[in-house]
């Protein structure tokens, strides 16, 4: 709610400039990083290590944020990102970012899932308080710029890290004296956390760098990126729950790596779950474009329903994405990973590059389905061809009768006279129904996790 009112109220070329500087500053995130998130997280998961060897994975992460915010500053510059103001204050919030995810990483390999997933949310939970008093209670008096909207988020993610802080320190002070470990130098951390750099940074390039180069358009960049933000944000929105389901799955399977058939159920089920859950967005999407434009952003537009449409299809590779990437991470084939990455990423630029110009955000739309699909499709190879392990077939032809349905159901009510809103809630309560009866979800999933040692 926060965020689509401010593009709103800030109008669709002031947020489409917001949309690329803050794509920018995710793809250089990773410098903040450099893969020691992930690389902790699974050690933690795998073992008890801790002592010297954790203080100096914290110094070095700290070196590296400075280091970020210096790059990220000057190469923006130079590329013609001038707003310094906004530049900087997304640069200081991805730092705060990286910093909670880390923290979330700890908690994870701890096997504190729930805390974890409570800092995940905790940011966005910050901002409803001033979002809900500014836009749904003194709403005529609204003055919202996309300067507020980044330093209120900064504000929020400075909180969160202070709580993210303090369940460390008292997870820390529980757990006593922590195991000796041997003593490792900022070198070996860094070469050992460099291929999970890699994978995230071209998973961020590949993902983020279309919204900056429509931004660099010379005619109507803004406008274009803003069209493509305003499709991006249920796509983000979305991703959060796969986002979670992958952090939960590489400490799951890390420390059930050799459980070849507990891994292969999980695939199944999390496949089950999540195709089902893209299957509804992306039909809902699809047909209902034009009435989610007009209700969502109060200015009816042709083009804007057409990223809408085509742009949530991507929701699917992206999905499958997360299960596989996260399957080979667990795995440690951080090369093969960052191989497919390069190529993928390299393909996407290219087509950007010569489509972007004439076709602007419906083109990067189309264009981010087939390079993640590509993306998602050779993970998917690698998986089955490596371990055999992936999905049931009777899973996908589950996941295919509950599109096809949604799909024909979606077109007749299309054909009758119910207003769009009614139509909705009726392919809703149908895909809820249809989870079950086909079974694509089920709770006892969730406690059967639970009591796993």
């Amino acid at each position: 709610g926060f965020d689509r009112m401010v593009q709103v109220f800030a109008g669709y070329e002031a947020y489409g400039q917001y949309f690329s500087y803050f794509s920018f500053t995710v793809i250089f995130a990773i410098l903040a990083d450099a893969g020691i998130t992930l690389f902790v997280q699974q050690k933690l998961a795998s073992q008890s290590f801790s002592g010297d060897w954790f203080k100096k994975a914290i110094g070095y992460k700290l070196w590296l944020s400075l280091l970020y915010a210096g790059f990220a500053g000057g190469v923006g510059m130079l590329i013609g990102l001038q707003d310094f103001s906004l530049l900087s204050g997304l640069i200081l919030l991805q730092m705060l970012l990286s910093w909670i995810s880390f923290c979330r990483a700890v908690l994870s390999a701890q096997q504190r899932f729930g805390a974890s997933s409570f800092l995940s949310v905790l940011d966005k939970l910050l901002l409803l308080v001033p979002a809900l008093w500014l836009f749904y209670i003194v709403y005529q008096g609204a003055a919202v710029t996309i300067y507020l909207f980044t330093w209120v988020q900064v504000l929020s993610a400075a909180l969160t890290l202070a709580v993210a802080g303090g369940l460390l320190q008292r997870r820390t002070a529980l757990a006593g004296t922590p195991m000796k470990s041997p003593s490792v130098s900022f070198r070996e951390i860094a070469g050992q956390s460099a291929p999970f750099a890699l994978v995230v940074l071209f998973m961020f390039l590949h993902a983020r760098a279309d919204g900056v180069l429509l931004h660099l358009l010379p005619a109507d960049g803004s406008v274009q990126a803003g069209r493509y933000a305003a499709m991006y944000r249920f796509v983000d929105a979305a991703t959060v729950l796969s986002y979670l389901a992958s952090g939960f799955l590489l400490s799951y399977w890390t420390r059930h790596l050799h459980q070849k058939e507990m891994i292969r159920e999980t695939v199944d089920r999390f496949f089950r779950m999540m195709m089902g859950g893209a299957s509804f967005i992306c039909v809902l999407f699809f047909f209902y474009s034009n009435s989610l434009q007009e209700w969502l952003y109060h200015t009816p537009s042709a083009e804007g329903a057409s990223v809408l449409q085509w742009g949530m299809l991507v929701l699917v590779p992206y999905f499958l994405v997360d299960i596989f990437g996260t399957l080979l991470t667990a795995h440690k084939r951080l090369w093969e990973i960052v191989f497919i990455a390069v190529g993928c990423s390299l393909i996407n630029l290219i087509l950007n590059f010569i489509f972007i110009p004439s076709a602007g955000a419906l083109a990067a739309a189309v264009i981010a389905i087939g390079t993640q699909g590509l993306f998602a499709a050779v993970l998917w190879g690698i998986s089955e061809k490596r371990w055999m392990i992936g999905p049931a077939i009777s899973s996908i032809v589950r996941v295919g009768i509950l599109a096809t349905i949604l799909v024909i159901l979606a077109l007749v009510l299309q054909t009758g006279s119910l207003a769009p809103w009614y139509q909705v809630a009726f392919l809703l309560g149908a895909w809820v129904l249809l989870l079950f009866i086909l079974r694509l979800f089920s709770w006892q999933w969730f406690f059967s996790w639970q009591k796993e040692p």
